[in-house]
């Protein structure tokens, strides 16, 4: 199963939630992709776990092509909505992981992110975009 990840550009502690989903995901054999922002922006202030995160990642993906099984975004609704609006296939199911303090449209904290994605590769992802 491909996992894209992009997580809130200019948070620490989204960069530090998305290199912990990256290492759960190579863990459980998953492939991880990180979108092509997140690398090729040099003035990223969480570049150093950008570049950690590259030992775990397969490749990149664009939100506008993705190529990817799902999409897992850490950020906030603001986050999540940016990703909704440059996403090119919107029938790819999205695991949203909030880093705010509301989060109305994310629904899975970063404690239960490691459960989110055990049960992931076990899912029927056909079901859930349609």
């Amino acid at each position: 199963m491909k996992i894209g990840i992009y997580f809130k550009r200019f948070s620490r502690l989204a960069a530090e939630v998305a290199l912990k989903v990256a290492e759960e995901c190579s863990r459980r054999n998953l492939d991880v992709y990180i979108e092509r922002t997140l690398i090729e922006n040099e003035d990223l202030e969480n570049k150093d776990i950008v570049d950690l995160m590259k030992k775990y990642s397969v490749g990149v993906f664009k939100l506008e092509t993705p190529g990817v099984d799902v999409i897992a975004v850490i950020g906030g609704d603001g986050t999540l909505l940016r990703v909704f609006h440059m996403l090119g296939n919107p029938r790819i199911p999205i695991m949203a992981i909030r880093m705010g303090r509301r989060g109305y449209l994310l629904d899975v904290t970063p404690m239960r992110s490691q459960t989110a994605l055990k049960i992931l590769p076990r899912a029927d992802t056909r079901s859930l975009s349609t």
